[in-house]
This record gives C-alpha cells, structure tokens and sequence, in this order.
C-alpha cells in the first residue's frame, strides 16, 4: 500500500492503509480508492463503509458507500488476522470546484446510521467518527 495509515476503529478494525490511483483530476474524473483493512478481533455486526470527496468547504463531491468488497466479503465474516483489499470509485460532480480535497472514511451500522469510533494511532478519537485522507487536487 502506497500510504500507511494505522487508524483503528472501534470493533478491532484496523485501517492499515490506502492507495491512490492518482492525486490530480478534473471535475467528471474518477479516482479509484483502495482501502486496507485488518480484522484485529471478530466482528459481529456487518458495517458499510463510506467514502466521501469534500472540498474545501466541506461539501461532498464524490462519494461510494457500500458493504466491503462491494458487498460480498461483510465484516461479519473477517477472520482475525485477515487483510482485506477493499476499492471504491470516487467520480466527481461536474461541477466540482477546483480545489485540494480530502477524503473522508469510516464505517458505520446500516441499520442504525451510527458511525463507529475512530482513533489516531496516538489513541486519540478522531472528530465526527472518520478518518481523513488525501488531498487530491481538482484542476
């Protein structure tokens, strides 16, 4: 993995790390995100993972939410120890501004919306259930 993250959230999910398929685009472009998980213990709810482009003013322009591996590997089936190579594609309004942006991620209960917990490798919760990534810049 290009960059290595170590944020751990609450159920012993570790988000080891991501990839970039690039870090410039244009508004219409997309950008395919591979995210690194690492079950650390059993996992008995099945999350959905959400991924949102912000800009600057923190508005989402690109998003994909769904279960890991586009639905067909839920968290609920992890074993401990397992990596998972998890991809998503981010494409970007038209009219996205140009701008550096960052990429939230987290996981959350589809039947409750409740996010996760999320913490720094310092131990320290992270603000509004997330982790953030990037920038890509929109030209």
């Amino acid at each position: 993995m290009e960059y290595p993250v170590g944020a751990l959230y609450a159920d012993g999910v570790l988000l080891m790390g991501y990839d970039l398929s690039t870090e410039r685009v244009h508004p219409g472009d997309t950008v395919e995100l591979t995210l690194y998980w690492r079950s650390l213990q059993p996992v008995n709810t099945d999350y959905t993972v959400f991924t949102h482009a912000l800009d600057e003013s923190g508005v989402v322009r690109a998003q994909q939410d769904n279960p890991p591996i586009n639905g067909t590997h839920p968290t609920s089936h992890w074993t401990v120890g397992e990596t998972i190579r998890d991809r998503y594609a981010l494409t970007f309004a038209p009219d996205s501004p140009r701008g550096k942006y960052l990429i939230e991620v987290g996981m959350y209960d589809g039947q409750t919306g409740e996010r996760l917990p999320v913490y720094a490798e310092t131990g320290q919760e992270l603000p509004d259930r997330r982790m953030m990534l990037g920038p890509i810049k929109v030209r």
